[in-house]
């Protein structure tokens, strides 16, 4: 009878230390989402947001802008113009809202 007390004590104390640990580990999750929209400026769900858009919908963008400012459409000034853009555009290739306000650059490079 004693031993099961003992092995009764110690499953328990097993599962005390399991739950400590994992919530060790949840305490540590919240913390890093609380840093990253303190450091962003933005809370959490824009930035969920973002992700989102950026797996989604940045391929497409990216597809539509580099061949609207490829540099070999371009001559003399204008090309200097279309390689940075394009530079630019690769850089920010996989981040949504960056390639947003690239869009607008663009839009603003070809109406000149």
């Amino acid at each position: 009878m004693k031993t099961y007390f003992i092995y009764f004590g110690i499953i328990l104390f097993l599962f005390g230390v399991y739950y400590l640990l994992t919530n060790k580990k949840r305490r540590l999750r919240r913390n890093i989402r609380k840093k990253l929209s303190e450091k962003e400026g933005d809370n959490f769900k824009s930035i969920f947001k973002n992700m989102v858009f950026s797996i989604s919908k940045s391929k497409e963008l990216y597809k539509s802008l580099i061949t609207k400012v490829h540099p070999d459409r371009f001559t003399d000034d204008r090309k200097l113009k279309a390689e940075e853009l394009s530079a630019r555009i690769t850089k920010f290739k996989k981040n949504y809202d960056e390639l947003i306000k690239l869009k607008i650059e663009v839009e603003n490079f070809l109406n000149q």
